[in-house]
């Protein structure tokens, strides 16, 4: 992604790493793989926060959409 990156967090287990980006866009990154899990795009302004649920099951984000999205990570 070639965006600047506005948003970074770790899940509890430290294994996925997800970014928030000024173009709107999301990259869940499986940080101990190396690589690039799912890159998506959750709003239409860009992401200010990012979050993993404590079962790193879901993605909860905030954008200047002023909206909240819960993405389902399953």
């Amino acid at each position: 992604v070639g965006s600047v990156v506005a948003a970074v967090c770790v899940d509890p287990s430290g294994r996925l790493l997800v970014s928030g980006h000024e173009d709107s866009s999301c990259v869940l990154y499986d940080i101990r793989g190396g690589r690039t899990v799912q890159c998506f795009k959750p709003h239409a302004a860009d992401i200010r926060s990012i979050r993993f649920s404590p079962s790193a099951y879901y993605l909860l984000t905030a954008g200047y959409d002023n909206k909240l999205v819960l993405t389902d990570l399953q």
